[in-house]
């Protein structure tokens, strides 16, 4: 069985984010297994790849700590970002020695280690930048379908990747 199931979740605000985080919560699901990623702002003295981790993010400090980790990015090629949960890491690995083709994006090689394809990839780094949040589960199939029975709506949709 595969490890690399993952469902997506773009949200236009801040609040649907927090409350669909709550109901994930409220059902003991493992947040562990939960990321966040979206635009961010970084001060001037920030260089490419800096990592914050005890400064106030756009994600409130409640999320960040139930989320785990928190950081805010700033890359060249993508402009800044901030994240929060298992993600953080994988955005904050030097990727310089992984032999993969250069003009691949740290967040692009993040989101495709949680399996999810490359034209999808796009699609997510462009409502990133558009100024939508992600909200990305990963881990079993059992917790992949669990968040996407918990989550989805009429008015939330989920995509499910399984790799």
């Amino acid at each position: 069985m595969s490890k690399k199931n993952t469902c997506v979740l773009l949200y236009s605000s801040q609040q649907s984010l927090e409350q669909d985080i709550d109901k994930l919560q409220t059902h003991n699901f493992n947040m562990k297994s939960v990321s966040i990623v979206g635009r961010g702002q970084m001060r001037k003295n920030h260089t490419t790849k800096s990592c914050v981790t005890n400064e106030k993010t756009h994600f409130q400090n409640n999320q960040r700590a139930r989320l785990n980790a928190a950081g805010g990015f700033l890359f060249h090629e993508f402009g800044a970002i901030v994240a929060a949960g298992s993600i953080v890491h994988l955005l904050a690995k030097d990727h310089e020695d992984t032999g993969i083709v250069s003009g691949l994006r740290v967040l692009t090689l993040a989101l495709f280690s949680f399996g999810i394809p490359m034209n999808s990839i796009r699609q997510y780094e462009k409502s990133v930048n558009a100024g939508k949040c992600l909200l990305i589960i990963h881990g079993s199939l059992d917790d992949v379908e669990r968040a996407c029975q918990l989550l989805h709506s009429e008015t939330q949709q989920v995509t499910v990747h399984m790799a």
